[in-house]
């Protein structure tokens, strides 16, 4: 019996009877698309792990997408008969449709992402989706940028007199000419972050659509702004000189004993610092409020998102490090597991650790937090050998069967 496995969009309307047969496992599978025939030949296939699962007539074009998609009055009017819409990312809908172009056009919608939509429309998009994720609606007659933009007086320049803007996301960090502002622009709505200095704030915050319920950040002029984790070590912070940092989400840390931080940065303002006990009275100096949650971990962080192999005798490793694993992390026979002892002082994982049975204790020995799995090299070469057999389809982002 066969397996199906890691399939993005898994289409199995047309499958064949004797076909089906041989299937005994589909597991996951992001979207899978059946058909009433298809469910009584896979009556007895074990589904697992499935993230969406929708019924379609056989005949039922569809339009598969793995990457944002817009909509508008030309595209739909191009369609000759309904279809079913797949998406893994976003679907913007233009202000220029209507609702009984989205009726007669999209039979469905399914979409691992977010939706975004004008009010006038909203009601009949809800009747036709099926969405994980976000659905985001902007005001009718306003002008939508679904990407990040970072507003500056050039793109003001750009812009018509008396514009209404939504904007997914907007960042107000450069200083704004109130006058040009307040000619080019009526309106501002923000569907899900707002990111404004302070002194932006003050002039244009009676402009944007309900300023006190949206999520915002207000930062100190002149700061530098992060929008995602950042990893600063004695090479990365020479890029920094006398900046208030202010990231929105983790900053770890880790310096030599002759870096002083507060050279480099003035204020550093984030969600959480993970950082060696030895760094943490320097980076104490430069904090920029007190509820910053502050993680200790010793050695330098070592980070792994995809596939890491260690062997041999490790003699790149010269200092003490923590492992923080979210991938697969290999660690063969021939390690030289006194030396990975002595300097690797801390494992969290929460991904995949494969180590020889006898050498298991170890690895245990050094993690923290476990959210993942550990297995035996044993165990792990008889898995992958029963699913090289075994496995009919896998690893695709789309497949029609």
């Amino acid at each position: 019996m066969s397996k199906i496995i890691n399939i993005g969009f898994l289409d199995i309307r047309d499958i064949k009877e004797d076909l089906a047969a041989e299937i005994s496992q589909i597991e996951n599978i992001g979207v899978l698309i059946e058909s009433e025939e298809s469910q009584i030949f896979l009556k007895n296939c074990e589904k697992m792990n499935i993230g969406i699962s929708i019924k379609l007539p056989k005949d039922m074009q569809t339009i598969v997408q793995s990457e944002d998609i817009k909509l508008d009055r030309d595209y739909l009017e191009g369609i000759s008969e309904p279809v079913a819409v797949l998406v893994s990312g976003s679907i913007t809908f233009e202000d220029n449709i209507d609702s009984s172009l989205v009726n007669e056009k999209i039979y469905s919608m399914i979409v691992a992402g977010e939706i975004i939509v004008p009010k006038r429309i909203v009601a009949v998009v809800q009747s036709k989706s099926i969405i994980d994720g976000q659905f985001l609606i902007y005001k009718n007659g306003y002008t939508l940028f679904d990407d990040t933009i970072k507003m500056s007086n050039q793109f003001l320049n750009s812009l018509k007199p008396n514009s209404k803007l939504a904007f997914n996301e907007l960042l107000v960090m450069e200083d704004i000419d109130l006058a040009l502002f307040e000619e080019k622009i009526s309106n501002i709505q923000v569907l899900t972050k707002l990111v404004i200095t302070a002194d932006n704030e003050s002039k244009l915050s009676q402009y944007i659509d309900e300023y006190y319920l949206i999520d915002k950040t207000v930062i100190p002029k002149g700061s530098k702004y992060m929008d995602n984790n950042i990893y600063i070590d004695a090479t990365s912070i020479k890029k920094y000189k006398d900046n208030i940092l202010f990231v929105d989400g983790e900053v770890e840390i880790y310096l030599k004993d002759d870096i002083k931080i507060d050279e480099y940065i003035k204020f550093l303002i984030c969600k959480k610092i993970i950082c060696g006990s030895r760094d943490l009275p320097k980076i104490e100096k430069i904090l920029g409020h007190d509820d910053i949650e502050i993680e200790i971990v010793e050695g330098k962080p070592i980070r792994n998102n995809g596939k890491m192999i260690l062997s041999g005798d490790l003699e790149h490793m010269e200092e003490e490090i923590s492992i923080r694993n979210s991938g697969k992390l290999v660690l063969e026979k021939n390690l030289n597991y006194e030396k990975f002892n002595e300097k690797v002082v801390s494992i969290i994982n929460n991904g995949l650790i494969i180590v020889p049975e006898e050498k298991i204790g170890i690895v245990k020995s050094k993690i923290i937090e476990n959210r993942g799995s550990i297995k035996s090299l044993e165990e792990n070469k008889e898995k992958l050998k029963e699913d090289e057999e075994n496995i009919l389809y896998a690893n695709m982002g789309e497949l029609k069967l």
